[in-house]
């Protein structure tokens, strides 16, 4: 009967810490930070355009340094960068709020044109620096055959 109890108590521990370990994947796994891109372009320098990132996540995200690529993909390599568009002056950190969305304005001078005609082949993407990362993260912002 001794053992029994023993076995009984000890499958039960198994199967309870094996359900916390579970829920604290699972918490671990939602409280990670989600970010999209998307843009709003437009057709005239003086309005200019934007590409949008959104934090979809609950925890801040703080991005140190930002680089917009055009890049074309090739049969040797994943990506081959074409252009590159970068903030001047160190103008490139800036905080996202949990649930909300940081938008990057190209107007006027920094108007850059979009059009499939101009780029052919080639995807807008940016990579953002954000700290506590080792890596950049790669967001597709824009595909002109989409």
């Amino acid at each position: 009967m001794q053992g029994n109890i023993s076995f009984w108590l000890g499958a039960w521990g198994a199967l309870l810490a094996t359900l916390l370990a579970a829920l604290r994947f699972y918490e671990a796994w939602r409280a990670r930070q989600r970010l999209q891109a998307t843009h709003d372009f437009t057709s005239d320098p003086n309005i200019g355009n934007e590409v949008i990132v959104i934090n979809i996540s609950g925890t801040p995200v703080m991005v140190n340094y930002w680089v917009l690529e055009w890049s074309k993909r090739r049969w040797w390599r994943k990506r081959q960068v074409v252009s590159t568009i970068e903030p001047e002056h160190g103008g490139g950190s800036f905080t996202i709020s949990p649930h909300s969305r940081y938008a990057l304005g190209f107007a006027d001078a920094d108007y850059f044109d979009w059009g499939y005609k101009t780029r052919p082949g080639q995807k807008l993407w940016i990579k953002l620096h954000i700290a506590g990362r080792r890596k950049p993260v790669l967001l597709k912002v824009f595909d002109p055959e989409k």
